[in-house]
């Protein structure tokens, strides 16, 4: 079952408890104009980085959103968002360096980002924008589960790119939230897919348990589908709109 957000203009003195997971949304499209001014926070090598695109529309997504997240973190943290510094892990997932007080992810979809953030605990958010999807039907029978494959097969045809998302966002979340990018195979994380289930996590590989880990699926926009992975605790999510 996914959750339709109701996104809320966050008050002025926000505050993130140890209980606490903030989801925050922007609509690049909206914020287009902003980028001439995130630009100069970017560090050296973000700027490389965004130079590397081929297409100007991209280039400027890449620094918008990049721009926002030392935004939304030097909030948090009571710092110049310019002087914050990133490292990666073995499969790209960013962290914080010289800072242990925030676990962030962030992820994109069309014009859309999202991004979360909460105290110490690994966390990973995905985000997808419905679409046709080539070879469906391949993609479904070489990454999901054997339940997953007999769950999507048994919807209409009509209901099944709903599903396919709603499963690709919560394995992806999950694999963000472990730092493992792509490198455990998809099909031994099985996510619940069908109209009216509750979202869950339905099985992991060997040396992960679903009871470790909590999933959460919503609607962030229409057209969309959302999910993060956050651990299995009594944590509260709260919808930000940038």
């Amino acid at each position: 079952m996914l959750e339709v957000c109701s996104w809320t203009v966050p008050p002025s003195n926000l505050q993130l408890s140890d209980r606490e997971v903030h989801i925050w949304q922007a609509d690049l499209t909206c914020l287009d104009a902003e980028v001439e001014k995130l630009a100069p926070l970017l560090s050296a090598d973000e700027q490389h980085r965004a130079a590397r695109f081929r297409f100007e529309r991209d280039r400027r997504k890449f620094i918008l959103a990049r721009g926002i997240l030392r935004n939304l973190l030097s909030q948090y943290l009571q710092c110049d968002p310019s002087t914050l510094s990133f490292e990666y892990g073995k499969y790209g997932k960013p962290t914080l360096i010289g800072s242990n007080l925030l676990s962030f992810n962030l992820a994109h979809s069309g014009d859309r980002v999202l991004y979360a953030v909460t105290q110490h605990d690994p966390i990973g958010i995905d985000i997808e924008q419905l679409r046709p999807v080539q070879q469906i039907e391949q993609i479904v029978s070489r990454y999901f589960s054997p339940e997953e494959r007999q769950a999507f097969q048994s919807l209409p045809v009509n209901q099944q790119p709903l599903a396919f998302f709603r499963a690709w966002t919560g394995k992806e979340a999950f694999l963000k939230a472990i730092g493992s990018g792509l490198s455990l195979p998809l099909d031994q994380v099985a996510i619940t897919l069908l109209p009216g289930q509750p979202a869950e996590l339905l099985g992991l590989p060997a040396d992960h348990s679903v009871k470790q880990w909590k999933l959460h699926q919503f609607v962030p926009a229409a057209g969309y589908v959302g999910a993060i992975v956050v651990p299995q605790k009594s944590l509260q999510i709260g919808f930000w709109q940038l």
